[in-house]
């Protein structure tokens, strides 16, 4: 221990031995026994302080000098900046009963982490104690439109409960259950398969619980861009998280409705929205779409993937890039893609990437696919540009599973795409292209677009291709990798673990069945 900590009060002392998990060694951590909000603060204090983190809480926070903590961290925030000091302190919450429309506008920061309910592992058709299905009503509608929305929604979960559940049984009729396994694995696995098939006549808005961890930053942002958007659910939802967030962190949240700060901010968001629609308008760029492939590569950096081998060399040579791309001028393409497929080495499993250098190249990726596609494929973090258009029924929809067919409830697909498209049309005509996405089914083809560098490219290709995913987006990237291989043909070589395997239906449950034994095995179970 310090000679400055041992001077401190004994009782100090055994308040910060419990806060930290050591007084002595230089390195340490905070433990589950001292205040976040404390130890951010400190730790902002400690970018202007020479002493050490445990000094400045033992002497700053934790001495009993009836100074008030609010004033103390006010102080802070005002002389290190807000920005600064938000980063540091993380904030868990909890969003529920929100509409897939809203889920995918809460996960869109790059800095949170986000859990959200699955639409695999989870039947949707569990009546509330109103006798109602899971799904949100815009608050937009006026009474009798309320009624036909509601009316025409539980249509459509009628005819998706139906599916799981006749696709379930089907299964279990065609399948012999594996000894091994115990009769809720059996059941669990079969209902797995059927809700993978059955979740593309989930309509839009289907209500989920999403769970956010993130600094009190990134929920700052979070909750400027909630208060600008055009769904009242939204900017309910945003005044709600508000309000609770400032219950354990108000200090962190007290801009974010200011006049001159986070309203101005969200108005800025909200302008800018809206000087692009009327530029849509007035370019006569709306309008019913047209759709086009399901996936292409719009445009990729640099036109040569051997550019990419002056970055490579950086830090291992001490001469400019200039000098580097100087001296491989001279050098033939076969040496300097050597050096390329050396960069990227022996790769004993996708977890092996590439280094920082392949945040080079970049990838911008225009999609047509279904709505269930698009929330599995938006979870990704790293990642550039993601937007989305609104929801329509104008792309088509998803091809019917081949289980839905076999289990003989491929009409109760086309009843609900029906009934969808109906629902669409009425909400559109009274209330406009914004509520009318409430309208669609997650089985509805929308447009999208992301951008990403190639070190993400082989995190999203090798995962996002393995023999347990969903057979939608697995053909998805397959064809991702397939457009990057013609432009960028050594970098995509270097992705050793993308499987381009074909997985029906079947092959994926015994893949499962397979999963949940070596599960078992393991003691996981």
């Amino acid at each position: 221990m310090s000679a400055s900590l041992s001077e401190l009060d004994p009782a100090i002392l055994a308040e910060l031995d419990r806060q930290f998990t050591s007084l002595d060694e230089p390195v340490y951590f905070a433990t589950a026994g001292a205040d976040p909000l404390m130890v951010a603060t400190a730790m902002a204090r400690l970018s202007r302080s020479p002493n050490d983190l445990r000094l400045i809480m033992g002497k700053e926070f934790l001495q009993d000098d009836g100074k008030d903590p609010s004033v103390v961290r006010q102080n802070i925030f005002f002389k290190y900046g807000d920005d600064s000091v938000a980063q540091l302190y993380t904030m868990q919450g909890v969003v529920e009963g929100a509409s897939n429309l809203l889920t995918k506008i809460l996960e869109w920061g790059r800095l949170g982490s986000y859990l959200e309910q699955s639409t695999r592992y989870l039947v949707f058709d569990r009546r509330d104690e109103n006798g109602k299905f899971p799904f949100y009503t815009p608050v937009e509608l006026g009474d009798e439109d309320t009624r036909f929305f509601e009316t025409q929604t539980e249509e459509i979960f009628v005819r998706y409960s139906q599916a799981v559940r006749a696709m379930q049984d089907y299964l279990g009729e065609i399948l012999e259950k594996s000894p091994e396994l115990k009769p809720g694995e059996w059941i669990s696995t079969l209902r797995a398969q059927a809700c993978d098939a059955a979740r593309v006549l989930l309509p839009v808005s289907v209500k989920a619980t999403v769970g956010i961890v993130g600094s009190a930053q990134s929920f700052e942002n979070l909750l400027l861009r909630l208060r600008a958007s055009d769904l009242r659910e939204a900017r309910l939802v945003g005044n709600l998280m508000l309000q609770h967030a400032r219950v354990i962190a108000p200090d962190y949240m007290r801009r974010v409705d200011l006049p001159d700060r986070g309203n101005m901010a969200s108005a800025y968001l909200l302008d800018q929205r809206q000087r692009m629609s009327e530029w849509a308008t007035e370019l006569g760029i709306n309008g019913e779409p047209v759709t086009r492939d399901n996936v292409k590569l719009y445009d990729f950096t640099p036109k040569d993937e051997l550019e990419v081998v002056k970055y490579v060399l950086f830090d291992a040579s001490d001469i400019s890039l200039d000098g580097i791309e100087k001296i491989l001028s001279q050098r033939s393409d076969a040496e300097i893609r050597s050096i390329l497929k050396d960069y990227i080495g022996d790769r004993h499993n996708r977890r092996h990437k590439p280094g920082r250098a392949f945040e080079h190249p970049h990838y911008t990726w225009e999609y047509v696919t279904d709505y269930g596609i698009f929330r599995d494929l938006q979870r990704h973090r790293m990642v550039d540009d993601l937007r989305w258009q609104k929801l329509t029924p104008y792309h088509g929809h998803v091809e019917i599973p081949e289980l839905a067919i076999q289990s003989g409830v491929a009409h109760l697909f086309n009843e609900a795409f029906d009934i969808s498209s109906g629902l669409y049309e009425h909400l559109k005509q009274r209330y406009g292209t914004t509520v009318a996405q409430y309208g669609t089914l997650l089985g509805h083809n929308m447009r999208w677009m992301m951008t990403i560098n190639a070190r993400e490219a082989y995190h999203i290709h090798e995962l996002r291709t393995s023999s347990q995913g969903h057979p939608g987006y697995r053909k998805v990237v397959n064809e991702m990798h397939r457009q990057l291989g013609q432009v960028h043909p050594t970098i995509a070589e270097g992705m050793v673990h993308v499987d381009h395997g074909e997985n029906p239906d079947l092959a994926r449950l015994q893949e499962a069945l397979r999963n949940a034994r070596k599960a078992r095995e393991s003691g996981l179970q």
